[in-house]
């Protein structure tokens, strides 16, 4: 399939390379914007880029007046998900439809602010994507570049890039970087995609009162409620109508429930274990929203399948290894146990932004 050439007013969280999600529309056409079910349907295709990223290959030509990038795979499911997510990426740019993810970084924003003065070009290969991005301005060119070098860090570490604490390429970008955005960009020290500084936050050292006030929450639960609560005021694209703290919290206590309440008898089996998780009351329904929903984050890229069922007690889970002679994963499977199975990927942290804001509610049915 083939875009025709047009010049367009937002650019996704890596339409300008992979197609990584629209992520925010300048302020002024928020109040037309927002999230429904598409949002779901985009975070599942970022995620499984993501955790697949070993599959994907990228080539990034910087030119003259824009960037050209070429995302692809040798894995007929990935290719898919690249010229699927593109695909709509450009039906989101041609409908003026935002899907609000909680995503962002400086360029990005700075792109976003700029796309008007952007000609895109999108193209399918046959292992995945061409994109070209153009434009006659030069501050936007110097945007487009480093974003398409943001991409190039999330295709190289994945998940790990997403959450670790900013996009390597936005820390690492040179001194004149900054003055090529617009003025009301965000600061480019960004310690997680959307996260800013907050007026007031200073690097200077702290004085002998600042570095003598306590630094724990003093609840586990708490701590993590007000990190989401400071990414939400960090985020001007929060919709403040769509936040439900309420449905964290029941998920932090079926967390809560499930790693310390629940009951676990353990049976190996070929390639994996057998993992009969049991409790009573909320306990019990703690286990089956957590088992049952758990297995749709798992993708091919984990080493291993996990499939649930519900029991009159809670859950019977099975876990193998993908690969039969992976003896190792299967030891593994055995040694960390369900809960610490359960622990495995990077997707909690988006998982419990997405709750908080609205973009994942339901997911684990706790409404």
């Amino acid at each position: 399939m083939r875009f025709d050439r047009q010049v367009t007013r937002v650019v996704g969280w890596a339409t300008c390379a992979l197609g990584l999600g629209a992520a925010a529309l300048p302020a002024q056409g928020r109040g037309m914007m927002h999230r429904d079910s598409t949002t779901a349907e985009v975070m599942q295709v970022v995620h499984q880029l993501m955790v697949n990223h070993d599959k994907l290959r990228r080539t990034v030509v910087n030119l003259p007046n824009g960037v050209r990038t070429v995302t692809e795979s040798d894995d007929p499911t990935m290719v898919t998900q690249i010229q699927r997510h593109v695909t709509m990426t450009g039906a989101f740019v041609a409908a003026g439809h935002d899907p609000n993810l909680p995503m962002s970084t400086p360029a990005l924003r700075g792109v976003l602010q700029n796309g008007k003065k952007i000609v895109r070009q999108a193209q399918a290969t046959a292992k995945g994507m061409e994109v070209v991005e153009t434009s006659d301005d030069p501050a936007t060119v110097a945007l487009l570049q480093q974003h398409a070098a943001e991409i190039t860090e999330l295709v190289k570490r994945g998940m790990a890039a997403m959450h670790g604490g900013a996009m390597a390429a936005a820390e690492r970008a040179p001194a004149s970087a900054p003055a090529s955005a617009p003025a009301s960009a965000p600061s480019a020290m960004q310690h997680m995609p959307g996260m800013t500084h907050q007026p007031g936050m200073t690097h200077e050292p702290p004085t002998a009162t600042a570095s003598a006030r306590p630094t724990r929450a003093g609840q586990e639960a708490f701590a993590t409620i007000a990190e989401i609560v400071r990414l939400l005021d960090a985020d001007p694209t929060t919709d403040w109508s769509k936040v439900d703290l309420e449905a964290l919290r029941a998920h932090l206590r079926d967390m809560d429930d499930v790693t310390l309440r629940a009951e676990v008898r353990m049976t190996p089996v070929e390639g994996g274990a057998v993992f009969d998780v049991q409790g009573t009351g909320r306990v019990r329904e703690a286990i089956r929203r957590m088992a049952l929903s758990h297995g749709a984050t798992i993708a091919p890229a984990d080493g291993f399948t996990w499939s649930a069922t519900s029991t009159p007690t809670g859950a019977r889970v099975t876990i193998r290894a993908t690969r039969t002679d992976d003896r190792t994963m299967q030891s593994r499977i055995r040694a960390l146990g369900f809960v610490g199975m359960l622990t495995l990927g990077d997707h909690h942290t988006v998982h419990h932004l997405g709750i908080a804001n609205g973009s994942m509610r339901g997911s684990h049915q706790h409404h």
